[in-house]
């Protein structure tokens, strides 16, 4: 006797991307495949996160780069530390980033050149409970962000031991006074 497929009830997702026409692209493409989307309106990360708790989605679509608003990593920590599963939408291509989003919480990173069939057949995995990253890429992009920290420590390391008189000084070199001003 055949096994009927498990039914995954659909996802609320909300979709958080300061491209526009992308947010609602990607909705309305969530929307065709039975899934409850709503579009979040980038204007300030507390705006944002107030919104996204009114909403309630088990899911958020996240871009990384808000525009000026920055990196959207503060907010994958507080979705995260509410049960929500963050996905991080981005075009960003370097690991160490990515690392920042998976210690901050990030259930998966999804790059943007992915087809609206792939994004949403991943989304219905991590509903399912599927593992949205392999364990090993975790492992690996947090290896890449700590070995970045390291390095960025030991390249700052001599700017740290700088006596007060030597930081004023060099504050004025970097804002363009001569070594004599």
């Amino acid at each position: 006797m055949a096994t009927a497929p498990v039914q995954v009830p659909s996802p609320r997702v909300a979709v958080v991307d300061d491209h526009e026409l992308l947010a609602h692209s990607a909705a309305y493409a969530l929307r065709a495949h039975g899934i409850e989307a709503h579009v979040v309106e980038v204007s300030t990360l507390a705006a944002i996160e107030a919104d996204l708790f009114r909403i309630q989605p088990q899911i958020v679509l996240l871009d990384l780069h808000l525009g000026a608003l920055g990196l959207s990593t503060p907010l994958i920590s507080s979705m995260h530390a509410a049960g929500i599963e963050v996905v991080v939408l981005t075009g960003e291509t370097d690991r160490a980033v990515w690392g920042a989003c998976i210690e901050a919480g990030a259930a998966a990173l999804v790059e943007k050149r992915l087809s609206f069939d792939e994004l949403v057949d991943r989304l219905r995995r991590i509903v399912a409970g599927d593992a949205a990253i392999a364990p090993f890429e975790r492992l690996d992009l947090l290896a890449t962000l700590s070995e970045r920290r390291r390095y960025e420590h030991a390249r700052l390391e001599q700017f740290v031991r700088l006596t007060a008189r030597e930081a004023e000084v060099l504050q004025g070199l970097v804002r363009g006074k001569s070594a004599e001003e």
